[in-house]
């Protein structure tokens, strides 16, 4: 009985000094071992997958108003040829070499026109894809309305290359109070909208978007 008791309070005496050993082994860790054991712990549960969605950083930039949800936009792309300018953005460009579209020729004047309906306009927008290959392009500007551009014909105008990603795709918000103006002028409402830049940049597409009431 004695021997039996005597082995019992060894293996008793054994463990409760491993278990202090270990514990001095715990307290003897510095601060930053145990923050590695912990992260290294962390590290080794497995973590739940993470819900991936491709987003288009460019459409993230066009906000359509609420009063505009639930409209289909009218859109319109132009990615080739020598574009079809109007007859007032050619007289407006008067005697200057132009080009059209994928054309890297400089000092060069761009222009084209879209055709818009006569209704009400809720919302547009302008996307460019363009390039830039030498000369004097950082100070290209891209003029979108009505030529010769008076002040209440200018629906957007803005300096095209800052920054200077090369090539590249933005997006503009036209000012549809001023497009809505320009198609209640006159007894014929006038549907050209002019698309005009100078001079160096090359331009590979426009898209007009139009949200009509």
């Amino acid at each position: 009985m004695k021997s039996y008791l005597f082995r019992s309070s060894s293996i008793l005496f054994a463990f409760a000094l491993l278990v202090s050993l270990s514990l001095s082994g715990t307290a003897q860790q510095s601060p930053r071992q145990q923050q590695q054991l912990q992260v290294q712990q962390q590290e080794e549960r497995p973590q739940p997958e993470l819900a991936v969605q491709q987003i288009d950083a460019e459409a993230l930039r066009i906000i359509v108003p609420p009063a505009c949800k639930g409209l289909v936009p009218v859109v319109q792309i132009h990615n080739s040829g020598p574009g079809n300018p109007s007859a007032a953005l050619l007289a407006f460009m008067g005697g200057h070499v132009r080009k059209g579209y994928n054309n890297p020729a400089v000092n060069t004047y761009f222009g084209d026109t879209f055709k818009i309906k006569s209704c009400r306009i809720c919302y547009a927008t302008i996307e460019a894809n363009v390039e830039h290959y030498g000369d004097s392009w950082s100070n290209d500007s891209l003029t979108v309305g009505a030529a010769p551009f008076g002040p209440g014909n200018r629906f957007v105008s803005a300096y095209i290359w800052p920054p200077n990603t090369n090539p590249k795709t933005f997006t503009w918000v036209l000012n549809a109070a001023l497009m809505n103006t320009y198609l209640m002028s006159g007894s014929q409402p006038p549907t050209d909208v002019d698309a005009y830049a100078q001079d160096d940049t090359n331009f590979h597409s426009l898209k007009l978007s139009v949200w009509y009431y």
